[in-house]
């Protein structure tokens, strides 16, 4: 059986009430910060919601083991967690991964400088390349 809150929204309403939003903001009658805030909103409480439900989809989907599931017209495969090394505990990766901080910090004082820099015991530093990010809003709560 599947359960549906009542106050359900099915999903053409959300997208209905997001173009609302986003049509607003286009003609300048909703300010674009506000617009932002209330998806900000919006997208925490659903993360919220996601993660408080996560292990149990996956533990319901585990449950199926290699059977194929379709729900609501979408396959819902598992995907198993990936497999990670670590090496900080192995003598030769710390000191190699040591000199790689040092050449990093010598190159970003290059770039800094603009210019390739001799060291005191001849040592050409190339520069770093310079790339920036998306520009991006921070919320935070007033004070």
């Amino acid at each position: 059986m599947d359960y549906k809150p009542s106050k359900t929204m099915n999903t053409t309403e959300y997208y209905d009430h997001f173009f609302e939003y986003v049509t607003g903001v286009e003609e300048g009658i909703v300010n674009p910060l506000d617009a932002y805030l209330h998806f900000k909103e919006i997208e925490g409480a659903l993360k919220n919601a996601m993660e408080i439900i996560e292990e149990a989809a996956v533990s319901e989907r585990r449950a199926y083991g290699k059977e194929e599931v379709i729900r609501q017209g979408l396959r819902i495969e598992l995907v198993e967690g990936r497999k990670t090394y670590s090496y900080k505990h192995i003598a030769l990766w710390q000191e190699i991964d040591e000199k790689r901080k040092q050449i990093e910090k010598a190159a970003k004082g290059a770039a800094e400088f603009g210019a390739h820099v001799i060291t005191n015991d001849g040592e050409e530093i190339e520069p770093a390349e310079i790339r920036f990010g998306k520009d991006h809003l921070r919320i935070s709560a007033a004070r």
